[in-house]
C-alpha cells in the first residue's frame, strides 16, 4: 500500500468549541454556516437519517475517497 498518495486529515475541531455547538440546534448551526459563506452551508443531505434519533453526532469530519471499492484505507 503506497501511503504517499494520501493527504493529511484536517485538524480537529477544538473540543470547547464542541461544546458551545452542543448548546445550539441544528437549524442555528446552518443558519449561521449559511451566512458565512459555507457550502450547502455546512448540511448534509436531508435524505439522510440517524439510525437511532437520541445520538448526537459532533466533531470533525473528512470525505474519503477510494478506488475501486477498495475500503480498506479507511
Amino acid at each position: 500500500m503506497n501511503t504517499d498518495q494520501y493527504l493529511p486529515l484536517p485538524e480537529l475541531i477544538p473540543a470547547v468549541l464542541l461544546e458551545r455547538f452542543r448548546a445550539l440546534s441544528p437549524a442555528q448551526l446552518c443558519d449561521g454556516m449559511q451566512s458565512l459563506g459555507i457550502p450547502r452551508s455546512g448540511c448534509m443531505d436531508a435524505d439522510l437519517l440517524p439510525l437511532d434519533p437520541d445520538k448526537l453526532l459532533l466533531g470533525t469530519a473528512c470525505t474519503v475517497d477510494t478506488e475501486d471499492g477498495d475500503n480498506f484505507p479507511i
